[in-house]
């Protein structure tokens, strides 16, 4: 409630909520959808929806039926799609990223690549235009802004909005 812009002036209550609601949802909108992704895959695939559900019934015997996070960090099966993969840069040099790393981007710095966009620190809306696209000269994840691979961002259509 204290917090204040550059120029000096408070926010405003209004804006204070707006931004926690604004969190919230963002919170829980990430979650939900990788909830109801893992859902529906478990449900079009019977044989994993009986491992995870022996799993669940095995760790909740263990520790008392109750459902908490070390519960949940136990679950192997939960976990199963963490996999070592292999980076190749441009240059040619690969790197080995252990299963237990994580790896992160920033939208601003991979949106600035020379070697995607030309000029890649001029305002210049027209590089994505038909015919000439930038973002996809290097492959389908070049321009990250709004995220990639299976699941994209939902909230992009309201970015744009």
């Amino acid at each position: 409630m204290e917090s204040k812009y550059k120029d000096g002036h408070q926010t405003t209550e209004s804006e204070v909520t707006g931004m926690l609601i604004a969190a919230l949802f963002a919170g829980q909108h990430t979650s939900s959808i990788t909830s109801i992704w893992t859902g529906a895959y478990l449900l079009r695939h019977k044989e994993y929806m009986t491992v995870v559900l022996d799993e669940q019934k095995n760790l909740m015997r263990k520790h008392g039926n109750k459902v908490d996070y070390d519960l949940l960090s136990e679950m192997e099966v939960l976990y199963r799609s963490h996999s070592d993969f292999s980076v190749t840069t441009n240059e040619g040099k690969e790197y080995d990223i252990p299963k237990s790393h994580i790896v992160a981007t920033s939208p601003a710095f991979a949106n600035r690549l020379p070697h995607v966009y030309k000029d890649p620190d001029s305002y210049d809306p027209d590089r994505f235009s038909p015919g000439r696209e930038e973002d996809k000269v290097t492959g389908a994840f070049s321009y990250i802004s709004f995220g990639g691979g299976r699941h994209g961002c939902l909230g992009e259509p309201f970015a744009y909005l």
